[in-house]
């Protein structure tokens, strides 16, 4: 928009408030109800930021407390310890991140070449899942 000063440009807010007040000198129209309260830009007491990796989140952990976490998970082979898939969430529990996953295990064995086992009748048996907690 022209005639916004950078600062408004990147404080959503602000940048509302002008439009808005840009279209009611166009339309000569004046301001109804109680001045808004101004824009405050301090961050809120509370408000954190993890500066080193903004994408973990704060996760309850298990010694009962609250840290910035992610939610790593893992699918390997059983046999040769081969890592198929691998992901870091900011899921607070397993059960979120599980099926992605499965899906992303499969892709890989897709990728691969591989299939599943299969009984005699041809049927390819479900891959058995043993998830860890811990």
């Amino acid at each position: 928009m022209y005639g916004l000063s950078p600062l408004l440009e990147h404080h959503p807010e602000r940048q509302r408030r002008a439009e808005a007040e840009a279209a009611r000198q166009r339309t000569c129209t004046p301001r109804r109800g109680k001045a808004p309260q101004p824009v405050v830009d301090a961050p809120d007491d509370k408000a954190q930021s993890n500066f080193t990796d903004p994408e973990l989140h704060i996760i309850r952990t298990n010694n009962k407390g609250w840290d910035y976490c992610g939610n790593a998970q893992a699918s390997v082979d059983g046999a040769c310890q081969i890592i198929l898939a691998c992901d870091v969430t900011d899921a607070a529990n397993d059960k979120q991140p599980a099926e992605p996953i499965a899906q992303a295990t499969l892709a890989t064995l897709r990728q691969a070449g591989l299939e599943g086992p299969k009984d005699e009748a041809g049927a390819i048996h479900p891959i058995p899942a043993t998830l860890d907690n811990g």
